[in-house]
């Protein structure tokens, strides 16, 4: 009969070997589990509800015109295990949205077709699934969210722990402000990093603790290890980046619905500012290897009082054109300088420091080989590019001031490198940092309000606080060698 609603209503569990349909709407409630097996049907016309605390599909889970909702009839978790299934709704699937709100929230393997993927728990939320097609709006403490996807779109972020988003199927795209006051954020793809329609702030900043970090890698090939099973639905996951994918990726926040924001900051008394690390890998597909921000966004890492301040880490791997563009950096604010570690290959060493500015027009290279990442947790410098470790390739770099007080300052490309005025302003009683800019190119090097193509279009100023004094250094005067062009002012006290 048309329009004509089912309803199937169990004290323990509903098993599906076959077919359950309506031409209405489809209610399905137990009080423990509901399973629907390998090649069985559950499907509506119009809306289906499911109401217990374990989801088991090996089949197939549709509703044709209307919205699937999965919720718990009694407190505690929500395990929705999709495994070689498929779960389709053609308006939004939610999850956790009605009945009793969950504990935590797990949704693992298979497909997930619809318009959205709407979770709502009080602690934790897990997506760990292959297809996932519509945009992903969570509201909860903490939540990873993976898939291997032509596209993983993220929608509203309502959450207070570390998020941790990647594909690796194809692209992420930003749909929303991601803002997570002092906690770690992680972006993984093994395509690109988009923002879109609705994209505003990134934002880890915090008033009241450390700033979290940020870390964001297109065109990585990588791995996962550990992470949610049916017997273990919340385990934290691993992610292995093994170094670049096949296509490539780049990281375009500031072309098309540019961000407004991008800060680890942090404004709590002698609190640290977050480490943000943007990378990106060329490869087979054109004009990968690039990042993208707004020239009217500062990305700022500062700290407070005696905190360090974080360090900026932008590396792209663009073989010509330009890799990186992107306005202000400004790392100050802070009066900490903390050692992280110290790598060595062969007889060079780098010393990894806070408050440290790196732009780079190379591939990123792994020091370590491999780099680990932990729910949004990373290694400051195991995604990273330096002449120790590789050599910079044929594309430029565009970016607005950078602005560090103390941390060493590197901006290296083997094209045309323009940037605006250079500031490491150390305070009184503290050593300044090591300014290097250079460029591999025919056109002349211009320090000064000339320069339009290959320089610095304002000063260079070195500034380190001795006990008596104050010490000032603009570099006019250039070296330049087999095409090489490099301004540098040292501003270590004697």
């Amino acid at each position: 009969m048309a329009g004509l609603n089912l309803s199937l209503y169990a004290a323990h569990t509903i098993v599906n070997h076959g077919e359950i349909s309506s031409a209405g709407s489809l209610n399905l409630a137990a009080g423990t589990s509901i399973t629907n097996t390998a090649s069985a049907v559950m499907q509506a016309v119009s809306s289906l509800n499911i109401s217990a605390s374990s989801l088991v599909n090996a089949g197939q889970i549709a509703s044709q015109t209307g919205q699937m909702n999965i919720a718990n009839q009694i407190a505690g978790n929500l395990i929705v295990n999709n495994i070689s299934g498929l779960m389709s709704a053609r308006e939004a699937l939610n999850v956790g949205l009605t009945g009793v709100t969950p504990d935590n929230i797990s949704v693992l393997g298979g497909d997930i077709i619809s318009e959205s993927l709407n979770l709502s728990a009080t602690n934790k939320v897990v997506v760990d699934v292959h297809e996932l097609t519509g945009i992903v709006n969570v509201n909860a403490c903490e939540t990873s969210v993976a898939a291997s996807t032509g596209q993983l779109t993220l929608g509203q972020m309502n959450l207070t722990g570390d998020p941790t988003f990647y594909n690796t199927g194809g692209n992420v795209q930003i749909n929303t402000n991601l803002v997570f006051p002092g906690q770690n954020l992680a972006i993984v793809a093994t395509g690109n990093i988009l923002s879109a329609a609705g994209a505003g702030r990134v934002d880890t900043s915090s008033t009241t603790a450390n700033g979290g970090s940020i870390l964001m890698l297109a065109g990585a090939e990588f791995t996962s290890t550990g992470g949610p099973t049916p017997v273990d639905p919340l385990a934290p996951v691993t992610l292995t980046v093994l170094g670049p994918s096949a296509a490539g990726g780049s990281i375009d926040l500031g072309t098309s619905n540019p961000i407004t924001s991008l800060t680890s900051a942090s404004t709590a008394a002698n609190k640290n500012g977050g480490n943000i690390t943007l990378a990106a890998w060329s490869g087979a597909v054109p004009n990968t290897g690039r990042i993208v921000l707004p020239q009217s966004v500062t990305v700022t890492t500062g700290g407070l009082g005696t905190g360090s301040n974080g360090a900026v880490f932008v590396v792209a791997g663009a073989t010509s054109g330009n890799a990186i563009q992107m306005g202000t950096v400004d790392v100050r604010g802070g009066t900490g300088i903390t050692v992280v570690r110290t790598i060595t290959i062969g007889t060079s060493s780098l010393t990894m420091h806070t408050g440290r500015i790196e732009l780079h027009a190379a591939n990123p290279v792994l020091p370590d080989g491999t780099a680990t990442i932990t729910n949004g947790t990373y290694l400051l410098g195991t995604v990273m590019a330096d002449p120790l470790f590789t050599a910079h390739n044929a594309a430029g770099i565009i970016a607005g001031d950078l602005k560090a007080a103390g941390g060493n300052l590197s901006v290296k490309s083997g094209a045309d490198t323009l940037v605006g005025n250079i500031s490491d302003t150390t305070p009184l009683g503290f050593n300044g940092g090591t300014i290097i800019v250079e460029s591999n190119s025919a056109n002349q090097m211009v320090i000064g309000g000339g320069a339009t193509v290959n320089g610095v279009k304002g000063t260079i100023v070195d500034r380190g606080g001795a006990f008596t004094h104050q010490r000032r250094r603009y570099c006019h005067d250039l070296q330049s060698w087999y095409g090489r062009n490099q301004a540098r002012s040292d501003g270590q006290h004697q």
